[in-house]
């Protein structure tokens, strides 16, 4: 045909159409997006979205712009994104699940744990492990001892810190003071900071470890040689505290943490259904727990249309 022209004679049909661009361009462009959101990186994928060249449509940016703000942890901006959007009626179903207050902040920060893990992002999750344990063992000595340890046995520091004052922890139980003393002998230092490492002897201690059901089962998964070793959390925080954490493989991660990073996560996942069992059942937790799944597959979804 090139040789003869044959097809530039009359009626003859054109075999040399070129398709239409803008084909090929939002074909890239859904990739390079689902690449993007496949990794959680979802402010990356919403810039790409929102250059004026874009192919992208508006539900999908709407989506995109909630992921980001959601996985930056800007909680109320993220709702707002996709409340305020009338055409998403249904967008309260995946917003949260219903699960509020203090559960709702610490259950997306493990969400961003859950979302470094699977992006091999270990160096961040290292980093992430021990003030989620604080947070967590907070809010456990509160609603599963029934002691608000922070309001009666702590003050607080100029800079917000606590601080474990002796004489209020011997009011409260000379048992567990006795245990604290044995733990980090010859005393345990008054002014002490309120660190997950003393949480774990406190809800460990004799006079505490069998008060509870769920005391029982976190003590247990915290000092158990297949669960979460508290010693070694504690050498990881001083570590992080002291030290730039940098270039952590996955062999780096299992030796300082001594659990695989798919069994650490599952471990603080069912840490976090036993604490907050008082007021959800673990199956809110656990459909919750694929919310970045159904997330993605809605902007696949809005990308289709």
């Amino acid at each position: 045909l090139i040789a003869t022209n044959l097809d530039d004679e009359p009626g003859a049909p054109n075999r040399c159409e070129e398709p239409a661009l803008s084909g090929i361009k939002k074909f890239r462009e859904k990739n390079q997006i689902l690449s993007l959101i496949n990794a959680r990186r979802y402010g990356a994928a919403l810039e790409l979205a929102k250059e004026p060249s874009s192919t992208m449509s508006e539900d999908t940016r709407y989506l995109l712009e909630y992921g980001f703000k959601r996985s930056k942890l800007e909680l109320k901006a993220a709702k707002g994104v996709l409340i305020d959007k009338s055409k998403y009626d249904k967008a309260q179903r995946m917003v949260f699940h219903n699960i509020n207050g203090e559960a709702e902040n610490i259950f997306e920060y493990f969400l961003v744990m859950q979302n470094n893990m699977l992006n091999r992002d270990y160096a961040e999750l290292l980093t992430k492990i021990t003030p989620f344990m604080y947070e967590l063992l907070k809010i456990h000595i509160l609603h599963n001892i029934g002691y608000d340890f922070l309001g009666n046995c702590c003050e607080s520091s100029n800079n917000g810190a606590y601080r474990i004052i002796r004489s209020k922890v011997e009011a409260w139980n000379r048992e567990v003071l006795a245990y604290l003393d044995k733990m980090f002998y010859p005393v345990f230092k008054d002014g002490s900071e309120v660190a997950f490492i003393n949480m774990y002897h406190i809800i460990s201690a004799p006079a505490l470890a069998h008060c509870t059901s769920t005391n029982i089962k976190l003590v247990s998964l915290l000092s158990s040689e297949n669960g979460l070793n508290a010693k070694k959390l504690n050498d990881l925080r001083n570590e992080v505290a002291h030290n730039i954490i940098m270039n952590v493989t996955e062999e780096k991660f299992i030796k300082k943490i001594g659990l695989q990073p798919q069994k650490l996560i599952d471990i603080l996942f069912e840490m976090l259904c036993i604490v907050f069992s008082y007021n959800y059942k673990s199956n809110l937790f656990k459909q919750s727990r694929l919310i970045y799944d159904e997330l993605n597959e809605r902007i696949k979804n809005s990308m289709d249309i």
